[in-house]
């Protein structure tokens, strides 16, 4: 390991070589906020390449310009490092009609959806398919199945996804469409719903068969691509500098097919989707791909989904469901199976990310880590950690995980307090606290891409306000803290040496009232020391 005071001196032979070089875009007189505790703040920042060679204040920065230097005033603006969104789903989007989720982020109850489906049926071509987006309510109405589908929609193949990923509904046709047999096998990590005393499928799918629905539905390249660009826009305008996208929806493969036709101006992670086969041996999409041929695009790390949430009722705690005792919940997965994925990974060197919700799930997962005694240099991650319950944080630290939360999951405080009472809902969700114990966090949005939301989400915690982290964390965890969680050491901060990726916002996200965060986004984004949009005054 490489000693502090060898870190000392080479950071110092860095500041002094910048302070040497010719930049190659200033960015000066700002608020720069560096995401380094050492120098939180700064005036301006002097880029080279794709680097920062110096900070400090204005007067010294302004120095280093040469004619060749492009200075850029950004008159007392914000600056930051670019946002890191560690967890994010992106998929294609699909042959067919979507309908649309409403504007203002309001979950429609089952007849609004209903009325919704009727009338595109009576618009879009038969035999197209039909997609919807489903919230808690109607995600959790036993009511709806395959039937009640069929008498909408019969001419049309229908998939409702969840919202939160866990749960799809599907009618006769898209059993057609997507060649499924009527007592499809549930496959590992998923299930499908059945008819009372039937093998029948009765439209629900759970867990991965819900990714299994997904993966098989229609796409062109002309769909991925336009996916991807306006992907790609949408980052821009909320100074998202990488996303670490879970692969669902489509392989590995596809996604690094069409971004080396189509690549976006940001840093893109490709995040495998591991699964088990019948036959109880692992598969691992682009087991043996490390490079993509892309500069801003890799693929690294795998992820398995190891239960599910409190929504659906299938993420494992310690204690029963009160709505539906006495139900705990159960994993996708075996310990014999856990251990398999560990063994896989360790002998991979690749990185171990786990969806992890319930405090039984997290017992069972950080009590193997510890066991197997190999991976506490890996940064093994736990997605949500929903369940890493104080007393859970000692093994924790032993394992050296790394809790990458989505603060958009803060919301819902009316579905934990309908499924459980006592320590579930005084502790679950945990976030400041982990800080305090040592546990490193990081944020990814699992949902909408807008940062300011979930930085807000952050910083109020509705659901427990003292777990509420202050500004300066969140954007700590949005940044510095998802690159670690990426295992990058040369991005999420704004010092020599480190990556020119950095946002320049419309608003003072330190200091304007939590509830504005939202509605603030990028001027000018910049990666890799190049500038890829731009909305300053000239």
């Amino acid at each position: 390991m490489v000693s502090r005071y060898l870190l000392f001196l080479v950071s110092v032979l860095l500041i002094k070589n910048g302070f040497s070089q010719t930049p190659d875009i200033i960015v000066t007189n700002g608020k720069i906020f560096t995401s380094n505790e050492k120098q939180l703040y700064a005036e301006a920042v002097a880029i080279k390449g794709n680097r920062v060679i110096a900070i400090g204040k204005k007067s010294e920065i302004e120095k280093l310009a040469k004619p060749s230097t492009k200075v850029i005033n950004v008159e007392g603006r914000t600056v930051i490092p670019g946002f890191n969104d560690a967890h994010y789903h992106h998929n294609p989007i699909h042959k067919g009609y979507t309908i649309s989720f409403p504007e203002d982020g309001r979950e429609p109850l089952w007849p609004e959806l209903k009325d919704s489906i009727l009338a595109a049926t009576k618009t879009v071509p038969k035999g197209s398919f039909i997609y919807a987006s489903m919230g808690v309510a109607v995600g959790t109405d036993s009511s709806i199945n395959r039937d009640v589908l069929d008498d909408i929609a019969p001419d049309h193949p229908l998939l409702i996804n969840s919202t939160w990923g866990h749960v799809s509904y599907f009618n006769s046709a898209a059993v057609k469409a997507l060649h499924l047999s009527e007592t499809q096998p549930d496959g590992k990590g998923g299930k499908f719903g059945r008819y009372a005393n039937s093998q029948r499928l009765n439209g629900r799918a759970y867990e991965n068969a819900c990714n299994y629905l997904r993966n098989k539905l229609p796409v062109t390249d002309q769909l991925f691509t336009q996916s991807l660009k306006e992907l790609g826009q949408q980052a821009m305008y909320f100074g998202v500098t990488t996303i670490q996208n879970m692969c669902t929806g489509a392989s590995p493969e596809t996604f690094i097919r069409i971004l080396k036709t189509a690549p976006i101006p940001i840093r893109f992670r490709l995040i495998r989707w591991g699964e088990v086969n019948q036959n109880e041996t692992l598969y691992i999409p682009a087991k043996n791909v490390f490079a993509t041929g892309k500069p801003l695009v890799e693929i690294s790390g795998t992820k398995w989904m190891l239960d599910g949430t409190p929504i659906e009722r299938n993420a494992e705690w310690s204690v029963a469901y009160k709505d539906a005792a006495p139900w705990k919940g159960k994993m996708n997965f075996t310990k014999p199976e856990i251990r398999s994925m560990l063994k896989e990974l360790s002998s991979r060197r690749d990185q171990p990310i786990f969806h992890v919700v319930g405090d039984a799930t997290a017992k069972t997962l950080l009590d193997e880590l510890n066991a197997s005694n190999v991976f506490q240099n890996r940064r093994v991650r736990l997605e949500h950690g929903d369940g890493l319950l104080p007393e859970l944080f000692e093994k924790a630290k032993n394992a050296r995980v790394i809790v990458v939360q989505n603060p958009a999951h803060f919301t819902i405080a009316d579905v934990w307090y309908q499924r459980f009472e006592g320590k579930v809902v005084d502790e679950a969700q945990p976030f400041r606290s982990l800080l305090k114990a040592g546990i490193p966090v990081a944020i990814g949005s699992d949902g909408p891409l807008n940062p300011f939301l979930n930085m807000m989400f952050a910083c109020m915690h509705p659901f427990h306000p003292a777990e509420a982290l202050t500004r300066e964390e969140a954007v700590f965890a949005y940044t510095r803290g998802s690159a670690y969680a990426e295992m990058k050491d040369d991005k999420g901060m704004l010092v020599p040496g480190q990556l020119a990726d950095l946002v320049v916002l419309s608003d003072d996200v330190f200091s304007i009232p939590l509830q504005q965060l939202p509605s603030t986004h990028s001027l000018l984004t910049m990666v890799d020391g190049k500038i890829i949009y731009n909305t300053l005054k000239k």
